[in-house]
């Protein structure tokens, strides 16, 4: 067993070897411990900040809420005006509509010859109003309307179409443009429970 005796009458060069290593030890045994305590620390300032991190991201969300809640009702009032007529009334919308259509026709060159109430009716819980509209015009203009009227927003949809083409000749027998007479029947959905009929 070691002792302090043993060590007194140990040679001197194992004396000397144990006089330099002891304090080494010891250095290296503060040295562990202090490593272990600098871990320790740099192991809670990065859970600190990384806890201050995911605050400052949630306080970030939670600023961003109103506007976000802003931007899908934004997002939903287009789409309704994409998707559906609007207005106080049937009647209103569908004087709208009738001039919404003159615009086109002028647009494209097509003569609108007339135009008159269709009734009204309801598919899957929304309702449609609509218009019948008597067209003329070179085959061209007369196509241009009806793609127009196909694509413009918000939607409407030609449920019915009677299509009649006349060839135009000149005196000197050449062929011209044809004309064409088209009878449309067109409508557009109402948002849902906003309008409810009426004048």
């Amino acid at each position: 067993m070691f002792s302090l005796t043993r060590l007194m009458n140990a040679p001197i060069g194992v004396q000397r070897l144990l006089a330099i290593l002891a304090p080494a030890g010891a250095l290296l045994v503060a040295a562990w411990l202090g490593a272990l305590i600098v871990r320790d620390h740099a192991n809670s300032i990065a859970d600190i900040v990384a806890k201050r991190e995911r605050l400052g991201q949630l306080q970030a969300i939670a600023q961003m809420e109103p506007a976000l809640r802003n931007a899908n009702n934004d997002t939903q009032e287009n789409a309704d005006d994409v998707l559906f007529l609007r207005g106080p009334s049937e009647a209103v919308i569908l004087a709208d509509l009738q001039g919404r259509i003159n615009a086109l026709a002028q647009t494209s060159a097509a003569n609108v010859q007339s135009v008159g109430n269709l009734p009204a009716s309801e598919r899957d819980g929304v309702r449609y109003v609509g218009l019948s509209v008597d067209v003329n015009g070179k085959s061209d203009d007369v196509l241009s309307l009806i793609y127009a009227l196909e694509t413009s927003t918000p939607y409407l949809i030609i449920r019915n179409a009677n299509i009649r083409a006349q060839e135009v000749v000149d005196a000197s027998g050449k062929r011209l443009p044809t004309n064409m007479f088209v009878k449309l029947d067109v409508f557009g959905a109402l948002v849902p429970d906003e309008v409810t009929g009426g004048t």
